[in-house]
């Protein structure tokens, strides 16, 4: 997990394990990648038909404040927002709104 293509190795990984989760479940959710004309980006969105869940993908095991910052520049009503990473322990960002949680929860959000 090391070297310039790790991050994209890893995003790569947890959006594969969100596709076989949705697969194995059975699951009418749909996903996404979103970048506006700014380039802010969200590396992950779920549509689950009456509510998002969006994604910030990252490879290290600490989090930051600034990383939920482009999670929030997208206002999508009835979304929540997760920082999934290496992180251990939930933690949260921007008075609540955004929710760190380890990457394996992934397959628990469904």
């Amino acid at each position: 997990m090391s070297g310039p293509a790790a991050g994209a190795v890893f995003e790569n990984m947890v959006i594969m394990e969100a596709l076989k989760t949705i697969s194995n479940t059975r699951s009418n959710a749909d996903i996404y990648f979103c970048r506006d004309s700014n380039k802010n980006e969200v590396d992950l969105i779920v549509d689950k038909g009456r509510s998002f869940d969006l994604y910030e993908i990252k490879s290290g095991k600490t989090i930051k404040p600034s990383m939920a910052a482009n999670l929030l520049k997208f206002d999508i009503k009835q979304a929540e927002r997760f920082i999934l990473s290496f992180n251990e322990t939930d933690l949260f960002f921007a008075n609540g709104s955004v929710k760190a949680t380890p990457w394996w929860n992934i397959c628990r959000i469904f």
